[in-house]
Order: structure tokens, then sequence, then C-alpha cells
């Protein structure tokens, strides 16, 4: 066999042509000072978000009690079609209801099926011709 080359004997040991250990412990520092940032910047970030929090949950004055008051009258209607319901049962109740309107001068309500009845069996007033 033959003996081995005189190159090699002087070798350290490892390939030291393809990346130097400075290179690699520079680039591990930067990382790491990249890293620090990141979480500096974040926790800052953090403590401004936790600020405008604490502002917009802040009670609105510090008269607030948390019970309901409802403004003065008139106020919007809540369900318009229950309160057209109830105003068309109010009418219905009238115009098919008998009442009075004035006692004093005898006037009274009476259903409108009624009168109706009443004006074809007596018919309506007719004036004197001149």
């Amino acid at each position: 066999m033959s003996e081995p080359s005189k190159s090699l004997e002087n070798s350290p040991g490892y390939e030291t042509s393809d990346a130097g250990v400075a290179g690699i412990m520079w680039s591990g520092v930067a990382l790491f000072a990249l890293m620090v940032f990141a979480f500096v910047l974040i926790w800052f970030v953090l403590d401004i978000m936790n600020e405008r929090h604490a502002e917009a949950t802040k009670p609105a004055s510090p008269l607030y009690t948390g019970e309901r008051v409802l403004p003065p009258e008139p106020r919007l209607q809540v369900s318009p079609e229950t309160d057209n319901r109830a105003a068309i049962a109010v009418e219905d109740s009238i115009v098919q209801g008998y009442g009075w309107i004035s006692r004093e001068e005898g006037i009274v309500r009476i259903p409108v099926t009624e009168a109706m009845k009443i004006t074809v069996e007596q018919g309506l007033p007719v004036r004197p011709q001149q």
C-alpha cells in the first residue's frame, strides 16, 4: 500500500474551506439580538393595547348606576305591528259596540250594521221641495 500523503498529516482534521466558525457565531448573535428586539417590540405593543382596552372599558360616567332609564315621551315604537293591532281592536270595539256620546243630549253610539238596518227600514229624511 502506499503511504499517506504528506498533505493530510498537516491538516487540522476538519474541512476549513466550507464555513467559518466566526461567521456562524456572529449569525447566532445576530439571531439572538433580533429575537430580543422582537420580544421587546411585542411587549410595548401589548402594553399600549392594554392601556387602550382599559380606557375603552371605563364606565361612561361616574354617575352611571347601571339601571335602565327610559327617555321621556314620546318614544319610538318598539313594535309597530302590535301597536297597530291594539289600535284596530279599540276602533273595532267602538264601531261594533253601543255607548253614550253625550248623556245630557241623549246621543248614543250604535253599531254600524244596526245603523244601516235602521236606515234601510226608516229611509233617509227628505227635504221638502221649495
